[in-house]
């Protein structure tokens, strides 16, 4: 991921760590003895430069690095009095630390689809989830459709898909509109 054109200050305390721990890596090679090479140690801040400020940090990071390598071998290694073996090992450290740092790139390209992806799965689980809570309705008799299209009575659905048990009652303003209608219903009969 490339950082954006402006300025993103979040990202410059890790990358000044990461230039810090390239410095320190160079200035422990210089005191370690020639036959002990701790260079690959540098892979660490190129890749973490790299991983947090993009190909153009990690680019950064791949210089600084291959920079301090060949300082602290021209410091400790006479071997490195050659021009030849001096350019050779930095031209060396470039492509490899830029390798690297091509590698982190790609690798986080992919772990931000990945976690785009994974949002947007959420996403449409969550708009799912809230899709199913909708039951459809009849306005008028007040069965209930399931998901295969047939209208059943709420009860029965409630108890299919939720597990939920109904008891019967009746509110009092239809205990009074059934009393009116069975009252209503006998003086029919009685006429």
């Amino acid at each position: 991921m490339s950082p954006p054109s402006s300025p993103n200050h979040s990202k410059y305390p890790a990358l000044l760590a990461c230039l810090g721990i390239i410095s320190g890596i160079c200035l422990l090679e210089c005191k370690t003895p020639d036959q002990l090479s701790i260079a690959t140690l540098y892979f660490f801040p190129v890749g973490w430069a790299a991983w947090v400020g993009g190909v153009r940090w990690g680019a950064a990071a791949t210089f600084a690095a291959s920079a301090a390598n060949g300082i602290a071998g021209y410091a400790t290694s006479p071997v490195y009095d050659q021009i030849g073996y001096r350019i050779w090992t930095i031209v060396n450290d470039l492509v490899i630390y830029g390798f690297l740092v091509g590698l982190v790139n790609r690798f986080h390209k992919v772990f931000d689809a990945q976690k785009a992806a994974t949002e947007a799965l959420q996403q449409a689980l969550d708009e799912v989830r809230t899709l199913e809570c909708l039951l459809p309705v009849c306005a008028w008799c007040k069965r209930v459709r399931d998901d295969k299209g047939y209208w059943g009575q709420i009860e029965s659905y409630l108890t299919k898909h939720h597990g939920t048990l109904l008891s019967h009652g009746i509110c009092p303003e239809c205990a009074e509109a059934s009393r009116r209608e069975v009252g209503l219903v006998k003086e029919a009969k009685q006429v």
